[in-house]
């Protein structure tokens, strides 16, 4: 029983610890992808303050068509994201999953919204040099973004 009750609070105990930015710096990096929705760019960064911070832009003729700025942010003992789609907002979004391979190559983070907006969840998952993100809606429908890695020299549009 005591064997148990150690092994359920190792657990839990590795999964509170995890609830920190520095868990998530397999994120920090440059992203783009280009599809028929256009040149896609994310960007996650940690500078020296308790937050991440991160924006995507969407790009197609050489426009602007959508782009968002994020905040992952610690609160009390969780973490949470903030995103304002197009300056709107804040939206909040709840830490609810988490998991990282020991070699450091598979991560994935899930945020969850508390209403119906879009999106109600976005999961992030990182496999080597690529960064998928994924927006669920309230009926579970899927957007997937698969981004590759690129030099953050080449985020910004010259």
């Amino acid at each position: 029983m005591r064997v148990v009750i150690f092994i359920l609070a190792w657990f839990c105990a590795g999964a509170a610890e995890a609830r920190d930015l520095t868990a998530l710096a397999w994120m920090n990096g440059c992203w783009r992808l280009e599809d028929a929705r256009g040149q896609v760019t994310e960007v996650w960064q940690s500078p020296r303050m308790p937050a991440m911070i991160g924006y995507i832009t969407t790009i197609l003729n050489n426009q602007t068509t959508d782009w968002a700025q994020m905040r992952l942010e610690t609160r009390g003992e969780d973490v949470v994201m903030l995103s304002m789609p197009k300056g709107r907002g804040p939206f909040l979004y709840y830490w609810s999953e988490f998991s990282t391979a020991r070699t450091g190559e598979h991560a994935r983070i899930a945020f969850d919204g508390q209403d119906r907006r879009y999106p109600q969840r976005i999961i992030y998952e990182r496999e080597g040099d690529r960064l998928t993100a994924t927006y669920v809606d309230w009926r579970e429908q899927e957007t997937v973004f698969g981004y590759t890695r690129i030099e953050c020299a080449d985020a910004l549009p010259h």
